[in-house]
């Protein structure tokens, strides 16, 4: 809990300005490190982001913006497309549907199936 890596996943390279820019968003909002943190990282995991000594995954950078209130592109920059390779995207965006399909109501489930052998179909292409 609180890496930025976890699962094995790549963690995305880290954009020029992330930390100060997460930084002043949550001293503006008067939040501590830990508020912000809570309740999946603890707070010395953000100290560690916003002096830019760990790698967050696009899911803490998200969570981050949602405590926050902002959005990941926000605090990412205009570059965020450039930060991730679009096959581990599309990997990890398959492993996200894959884990919503257990809570999707039966009638949708054929609907993100889908999704995810189009998303697979693409990151293949794209490795050729």
């Amino acid at each position: 809990m609180g890496r930025g890596s976890a699962r094995g996943r790549p963690p995305l390279q880290v954009p020029p300005g992330l930390g100060e820019r997460i930084r002043d968003h949550r001293v503006r909002l008067g939040l501590t490190q830990t508020h912000v943190g809570a309740p999946v990282y603890r707070g010395g995991y953000i100290s560690n982001v916003e002096h830019a000594r760990v790698r967050p995954s696009l899911e803490a950078i998200a969570h981050i913006a949602s405590r926050l209130g902002v959005q990941s592109t926000d605090l990412i920059g205009a570059d965020a497309a450039t930060l991730v390779r679009p096959e581990d995207a599309m990997a990890r965006a398959a492993e996200l549907l894959a884990q919503a399909l257990s809570s999707t109501p039966e009638a949708d489930r054929h609907l993100i199936s889908a999704a995810v052998v189009v998303l697979d179909s693409l990151r293949r292409q794209i490795m050729r």
